[in-house]
């Protein structure tokens, strides 16, 4: 799970045919099997994905969320040259 992507590689995954992904404090995620599950809908994260979503979803969610899903849904990280 080491894995680490660039900004550019998370956002050629916006779509559900490439997968939806988003970045949470420079974690990456792929939330696309998560998508139809999200309590919110699948709106907002399609709307946030490829991108960087920490402001989102700290403003929605707190740690809790994070420590129940975080760990089955990240895939990797964004390189230390490529944060936003």
């Amino acid at each position: 799970m080491s894995k680490t992507y660039t900004t550019k590689d998370v956002a050629e995954h916006k779509t559900d045919a490439a997968g939806i992904w988003i970045i949470i404090d420079n974690g990456v995620y792929d939330v696309t099997k998560f998508i139809d599950e999200h309590p919110g809908g699948p709106k907002i994260l399609k709307r946030m994905a490829g991108k960087d979503s920490t402001k989102q979803f700290w403003k929605y969610h707190g740690q809790k969320v994070m420590d129940k899903y975080g760990e089955k849904l990240k895939i990797g990280s964004v390189a230390e040259s490529a944060k936003l």
